[in-house]
């Protein structure tokens, strides 16, 4: 949680430590329960560290206004694949676990990450356009799974998200 706030607090070298340490102390006593969830963090904080994305505002329609990701161009590039990396372990671990929040809230990071490298150069948009059809039919499994709590933020993003890549 600590990582979390050091992230959210614009310190995501800190937060990145920090997150290094508790998958440390996961593997030093077995207990990797949160192992998922500190992959996942440590993508986000990676992207963060060296401000591989910025989060801007475009107006959709009239009335409406969305925060969209725009990656810097030099820095994205190279920041995203040790952050896709991260985000991946984090997606296969809880799976292994079977946790289900954790097991949402994964691809979502990884979708985002996809969002913002759309403008990357190496990347084709038909490859673009596949990964984010696939990442939606995860999510959109995953979302349905839960029956309850849909009024949490995990599953108000995840259905947003959907909607978005719908």
């Amino acid at each position: 949680m600590l990582a979390e706030v050091y992230g959210k607090a614009e310190q995501p070298r800190e937060g990145s430590r920090l997150s290094e340490e508790g998958l440390a102390e996961g593997d030093n006593t077995g207990g990797g329960f949160f192992a998922a969830e500190l992959y996942r963090l440590k993508g986000e904080l990676r992207l963060n560290a060296e401000g591989g994305i910025q989060n801007v505002k475009r107006q959709t329609t009239e009335e409406r206004w969305e925060t969209v990701p725009i990656p810097h161009s030099s820095l994205i590039v190279h920041h995203s694949d040790e952050a896709e990396i991260c985000f991946r372990i984090a997606i296969e671990i809880a799976r292994k676990q079977q946790v289900k929040s954790l097991e949402l809230r994964a691809p979502m990071s990884l979708v985002r990450l996809q969002q913002a490298t759309q403008y990357a150069p190496r990347s084709s948009q038909h490859e673009i356009r596949h990964r984010l059809a696939e990442a939606h039919q995860v999510i959109l499994e995953i979302y349905h799974w839960f029956i309850e709590g849909i009024d949490t933020k995990d599953l108000q993003e995840a259905k947003a998200l959907l909607e978005e890549l719908a």
